[in-house]
């Protein structure tokens, strides 16, 4: 199964694993954006951090986000005074996570985990969150990846969050820059290339199948 961009709606998320009866059996790529937005994503990311190892994730812009504020100061986007000091638009450190829903994640993390583990347990989960999974099925090869991919292009630096700044070594196909493997769009959708596998990605709504 392959699923991606839940983006905090974990009871629903929940309820599509019980229709389709997921078991130890079976195995579940996530392709990122686990939190953010949704009504639940504190939930979500604690979920996904503790999943069992049959349910595999992989690196989104919106974790990539996360890790570099985290990184930063554990404690982000909270303060002393209590969750709701800094409100919805706080962005003192010109983060981009704050105004793509950190704010509110954040303040759901602080109510259900430690600085200890956000810092000793999320951390380290999310610097080791690969950028793709090259699976073959019944002799067919899938390449899952959060956004699309995009061969020798770097992004412009507007689109440079701060996060993992490095190339990402994709067998059969080349050098990617790790942004635009979790940002990327048009150059991807207009892509012509052929390419030695199926590309299976997420992250840009479309009412197109």
């Amino acid at each position: 199964y392959v699923c991606s961009d839940i983006h905090g709606y974990l009871d629903r998320w929940l309820d599509l694993m019980k229709q389709v009866n997921f078991s130890e059996s079976d195995q579940m790529y996530v392709l990122g954006d686990v939190g953010d937005r949704g009504p639940q994503s504190g939930e979500a990311i604690k979920w996904a951090v503790e999943a069992p190892s049959n349910i595999h994730f992989l690196m989104g812009n919106h974790e990539d986000m996360m890790l570099a504020s985290l990184k930063n100061d554990p404690y982000i986007f909270t303060s002393n005074e209590g969750p709701d000091e800094w409100g919805p638009y706080y962005d003192s450190y010109n983060d981009p996570w704050s105004w793509n829903g950190g704010v509110k994640t954040m303040q759901q993390l602080e109510g259900i985990t430690t600085g200890y583990w956000r810092k000793y347990v999320l951390i380290p989960w999310l610097e080791n969150l690969p950028f793709y999974y090259d699976v073959t099925v019944n002799g067919e090869r899938w390449l899952m990846v959060h956004a699309g991919l995009a061969n020798g292009l770097r992004m412009s630096d507007d689109m440079n969050f701060g996060g993992i700044q490095e190339w990402i070594d994709i067998p059969d196909y080349g050098e990617v820059h790790a942004q635009l493997l979790i940002w990327v769009r048009n150059r991807w959708f207009y892509n012509t290339e052929e390419l030695p596998y199926n590309v299976v990605f997420g992250h840009s709504p479309t009412t197109y199948g």
